[in-house]
């Protein structure tokens, strides 16, 4: 219930940059958790944490909580997820376009395994969501994924910039058992 409250609470000040109607749903974080590979090193990044709909089942799903950061623009939210989550690695609070300087220590930026976008790509210009995956797949190591989930009946993502970025997209699912439904999908290098 104080998930909802949160939730509702920033929605009514900022919609523009919630991009949802209603807290993600433990189904979809359960299919978006299922795409981080196990034997690959290095950490999972979530962009957008939100209230922590995705991060409650990433760990739930086994991810680390010391292998977990989570990137939250809100300041509220941030403060939230803060309160909410004290266990996890680390919990920081920026733009999902500047990832390498949020995530680097001097220069040197861990590997990153998955990055979970729960990001409103669909309410963001063409140029910001390359951007983003530009940055993420920066701090990916190889064969590691970018998982986004949206509540669009197409790629979030134009071809234009996949060609640009050299990227391939497709779609994991569609989570009818979320509220509003939404699918997820997988963002990878061309080999």
């Amino acid at each position: 219930m104080q998930d909802a409250l949160v939730f509702l609470s920033r929605l009514s000040r900022r919609p523009d940059r919630i991009g949802a109607i209603a807290p993600s749903g433990p189904v979809l974080g359960r299919f978006m958790a299922r795409e981080i590979d196990p034997a690959l090193p290095g950490l999972v990044v979530e962009l957008g944490g939100g209230t922590g709909g995705i991060t409650r089942t990433l760990l739930a799903q086994g991810v680390e909580a010391s292998n977990l950061v989570i990137i939250e623009r809100d300041r509220h939210l941030h403060a939230y997820l803060k309160d909410t989550f004290p266990q996890v690695g680390k919990i920081l609070r920026g733009h999902a376009a500047s990832l390498r300087s949020l995530l680097g220590h001097g220069g040197q930026v861990p590997p990153v395994k998955a990055v979970i976008s729960g990001l409103p790509l669909l309410n963001m210009r063409p140029a910001m969501r390359a951007r983003i995956l530009a940055e993420a797949f920066s701090c990916l190591v190889p064969g590691g994924a970018f998982i986004q989930f949206t509540y669009g009946l197409f790629c979030p993502v134009p071809t234009a910039i996949l060609k640009k970025l050299g990227l391939r997209a497709r779609i994991i699912r569609r989570v009818w058992l979320n509220f509003p439904p939404s699918a997820i999908w997988r963002f990878e290098k061309l080999t």
